[in-house]
């Protein structure tokens, strides 16, 4: 899965979502269940692919993350929160509120609230941006913008990184391909299909990252799941 990870001028560090938690990763089905690890396309992953193992391989010192951005609170994105006891989570209000509903979502367990410490609950009422119908600037300074990204889940949240170049914008499971957006052929996949909280409000993003990606800035838009868009995106040596 993709994560980003946004080093600010301050020293902090800020991350669009986190992955499993490394105790997740070295023991899948002794953390998850035979359940949740089947489910999860039959995970296969050990402690050294977690994201907190890989930021210090990279040699970060994972202290400075100061932030986890959810695209959406899924087990699979916000896990790995544990890892970094100095971080609060942000997600957005509805997705709150999905992650609380009753009978809750299998998507969505409720050991990662606890194991995320400090949450933060925004609402994206800023005007929109590339194309969304609605935003919110998290610092307020245009680098880290979250938009309104609905239909995955009831509060599924896109990220812009802009730095001033051309930006990025993080669609966690928006869509899982980048095909299922694209005009031909039309999406969502079977497995969209089958996890999606709203099909319709999906396809209205659908026509909204179709807009983003002919915005005149041209974001270079990063599903959580496309193997192929990963590998097109720089990566650190080694």
């Amino acid at each position: 899965m993709t994560v980003a990870v946004v080093e600010r001028t301050d020293g902090s560090i800020v991350l669009v979502d986190s992955g499993y938690s490394e105790k997740v990763c070295a023991n899948p089905i002794g953390a998850l269940g035979w359940f949740r690890s089947l489910s999860a396309l039959g995970l296969d992953c050990t402690a050294e692919d977690s994201i907190v193992r890989q930021l210090e391989t990279l040699g970060y010192d994972t202290r400075r993350v100061t932030h986890v951005i959810a695209t959406h609170m899924h087990l699979d994105h916000i896990g790995g929160v544990e890892d970094f006891p100095n971080a609060e989570l942000v997600t957005s209000r509805d997705e709150f509120g999905a992650f609380l509903a009753f009978p809750r979502n299998p998507g969505y367990r409720a050991e990662d609230l606890v194991a995320s410490g400090r949450i933060r609950i925004v609402d994206l009422k800023e005007e929109g941006r590339f194309g969304f119908p609605a935003s919110l600037d998290l610092f307020g300074d245009g680098e880290v913008v979250l938009l309104d990204a609905r239909g995955h889940t009831a509060g599924s949240t896109a990220v812009a990184i802009d730095d001033g170049d051309r930006p990025y914008i993080h669609i966690g499971d928006a869509a899982y391909q980048s095909w299922e957006y694209g005009l031909a052929p039309a999406g969502p996949s079977r497995l969209a299909s089958f996890t999606v909280w709203d099909e319709a409000k999906l396809h209205a993003t659908y026509r909204v990252l179709r807009e983003a990606e002919n915005h005149e800035r041209r974001p270079i838009l990063v599903p959580s799941h496309d193997i192929g868009v990963y590998e097109t995106l720089p990566h650190a040596a080694g």
